[in-house]
């Protein structure tokens, strides 16, 4: 027996279950592609922002900073994550990591704006992006910045 569409069960911001079945393997597909280079070494830009969040204080951390052109939102965030979970080159990307993931998700913000299809194609480009998938693998803060101008 054939239900309607009326009674199949909506998941999540309105969309029906093929539809949100697509947005899990998504979000599987980004966080995979995302996850595969988080274990590389530090190149130069990296190491200036481990260095400025290794220093023993946010007072010192900000005086590190001088001269530096990104606003310390960043590096404050990373000054909290390393000292809770540590400083491999895998820990100090996740904060990246996450920025990234949730960046994926941000056009189910936009209610009217965009149609249910549109929002879908939306999530699909930013999961497969190059840079997107790149800023998520580094320990800078391009990640955070494609978050927070893409929540705004």
């Amino acid at each position: 027996m054939k239900m309607a569409n009326s009674q199949w069960p909506r998941s999540v911001a309105g969309f029906g279950t093929a539809a949100t079945a697509w947005m899990i393997v998504l979000l599987i597909g980004g966080v995979l592609l995302r996850v595969a280079e988080l274990h590389r070494s530090y190149w130069s830009d990296e190491l200036a922002t481990l260095t400025q969040v290794s220093q023993p204080s946010i007072a010192a951390m900000i005086e590190a900073m001088r001269g530096d052109v990104h606003p310390p939102l960043y590096n404050l965030l990373v000054y909290g994550w390393v000292r809770l979970f540590g400083y491999s080159e895998v820990v100090t990307r996740s904060l990246s990591l996450l920025f990234g993931v949730a960046a994926i998700f941000t056009p189910l913000l936009a209610r009217a704006s965009l149609s249910p299809l549109e929002k879908l194609l939306s999530i699909a480009i930013m999961a497969v992006m190059c840079l997107p998938i790149r800023f998520s693998q580094e320990l800078r803060s391009y990640s955070l910045l494609l978050l927070l101008s893409s929540v705004c």
